[in-house]
């Protein structure tokens, strides 16, 4: 019977045997209890990412916390309070960088006094600069007040979406009492809120973070007029000079943008794909004078408007490297209108480019065709009834290895349904782009059949797709599926399951 290395070596050899590993750095999956706290315990390590499920009081008395730590990301179904509570314990005050998420806030527990969190937090600000909270019951900001108030070096600081379990719990804690209106101006570089009371108020953000590098305002889920939106978007521009990325959408998880230092200061990335009012003229304003700086943009216009600009036929976004149109309710930017003169005008240097709920005529396929640079398109459901797309397929394979594009995504069921069923040679053309590495065709199951399988198999092998293409997601049968891998062998062919 073997011995268990763990239970007879003694931990000063066991330092020896880890104390050599690249980075530092060891993950474990399904260790026993004495594996992981030997390792654990080790004076090794400065970064640990923690799981658990205990709950309990005994579950926070790990021997493996320390004052060394610095880099900590804890996930439990106890509270946040908890959280602070065991690295407190444990004296670990100089973590630097904190991703704590609770489930403890789920209507079966009881919730978290915040007096006594931020409390907590206070005495663990010393050093912290990056901060990850989770669920909180305080709707208000009130509680991003405190955190500026109490972590005076932090430079990085994010919140996930509230999600209401229970409308009987939306009564309690609704605010923090007793933060002060007059916080001091803070270094905070990136911030991702929720879109909660009083996030907008234009002497708020814009004035205590004139160092900040990129906003994220998520899940919109409270009523703003125009007008305070619209001074809100104008104080950024005024006060924030060094703003790279501001993002406000509807959606929770939407991360910034990683950029190199460049010399020339502006803005970066614009998203707006908010059901929130926003002026065009603001759009356009923000857009225009962010033509020279401008990488990502990213427009779904929900909301309408009297405004008529016209395209700025000599304005050239001469970095602008990825662009996302949603025309959403059949809404477009009026600056982007007619979408291929704003294509072939202005947007040379697109290399990823993405159009929603937009008619696909020749016009724009053939603007989508002229751009050098483009490796990865998204056509994602549109008016065109397929002979648009079936022609700017066959001038793209037309093209030959040439051809930039190397990633190509199709979806929306609706519209897929009518692109297969009208012209049935759209999936046997895509066969001849050889320039392809990675093809995703979803949301379309029933809608291409075992023949045009094949009919593709052959083209991709005449045309040299099949050596070439890395990657296959399509929405199909199982029969399908083996059809394509038999077939395609080189290729990782995976199955996307259709939605409900």
């Amino acid at each position: 019977m073997s011995a268990d290395p763990f239970l007879i070596l003694p931990p000063e050899l066991m330092q020896l045997v880890f104390s050599d590993l690249s980075e530092e750095r060891l993950e474990g999956l399904r260790v026993s209890r004495t594996w992981r706290n030997t390792l654990l315990s080790l004076p090794l390590w400065d970064t640990l990412l923690l799981k658990t499920c205990q709950g309990s009081d005994e579950a926070f008395n790990l021997p493996y916390l320390r004052s060394e730590l610095r880099h900590l990301e804890l996930t439990l179904d106890s509270s946040v309070e908890y959280a602070l509570d065991l690295l407190l314990r444990h004296n670990c005050t100089q973590v630097e960088d904190a991703h704590v998420i609770s489930f403890s806030e789920l209507p079966r527990l009881p919730c978290t006094d915040p007096i006594s969190v931020m409390t907590r937090i206070q005495m663990l600000s010393n050093d912290l600069t990056s901060l990850h909270v989770g669920m909180c019951w305080i709707f208000d900001v009130s509680l991003l007040r405190f955190i500026l108030n109490a972590c005076p070096n932090l430079l990085f600081l994010e919140k996930d979406e509230f999600v209401m379990w229970d409308s009987a719990m939306h009564g309690r804690t609704m605010y923090l009492p007793g933060i002060p209106d007059d916080t001091p101006q803070h270094p905070l570089h990136y911030l991702r809120w929720p879109a909660v009371d009083g996030i907008f108020r234009p002497n708020f953000i814009p004035a205590i973070c004139p160092e900040l590098k990129g906003l994220c305002i998520h899940s919109f889920n409270v009523d703003e007029t125009e007008d305070t939106v619209n001074e809100f978007v104008q104080e950024l521009g005024l006060r924030c000079s060094s703003l790279e990325q501001l993002i406000m959408t509807s959606q929770d998880g939407v991360s910034f943008d990683i950029y190199r230092d460049q010399l020339k200061d502006g803005l970066k990335t614009f998203i707006y794909e908010a059901r929130m009012p926003l002026a065009d003229t603001i759009i356009y304003d923000l857009v225009t004078q962010s033509a020279s700086t401008l990488e990502h943009l990213k427009l779904a216009r929900v909301f309408g408007s009297d405004t008529q600009r016209g395209l700025a036929l000599g304005t050239e976004y001469v970095q602008l490297c990825n662009l996302e149109i949603d025309a959403a309710d059949g809404l477009l930017m009026p600056f982007m209108q007619p979408v291929h003169g704003f294509l072939s005008t202005c947007c040379k240097t697109l290399g990823t480019l993405k159009l929603s709920n937009i008619c696909l005529t020749d016009r724009i396929f053939d603007a989508v065709l002229d751009l050098p640079a483009l490796h990865t398109l998204t056509l994602n459901g549109g008016d065109d009834p397929g002979s648009a797309l079936l022609r700017f397929i066959l001038g793209a394979a037309g093209q030959g290895g040439r051809c930039a594009l190397k990633r190509f995504t199709i979806c929306s069921v609706s519209w897929m349904m009518r692109v297969f069923c009208t012209v049935g040679m759209v999936l046997p053309a895509i066969g001849h782009m050889r320039a392809l590495t990675h093809l995703s065709l979803d949301e379309f199951q029933d809608q291409v059949t075992h023949q045009d399988v094949m009919h593709f198999v052959r083209n991709a092998r005449v045309s040299g797709l099949a050596d070439n293409l890395e990657e296959l997601e399509i929405c199909a049968d199982e029969d399908i599926i083996s059809a394509l891998t038999d077939n395609l062998p080189s290729t990782d062919v995976k199955r996307l399951i259709p939605c409900a």
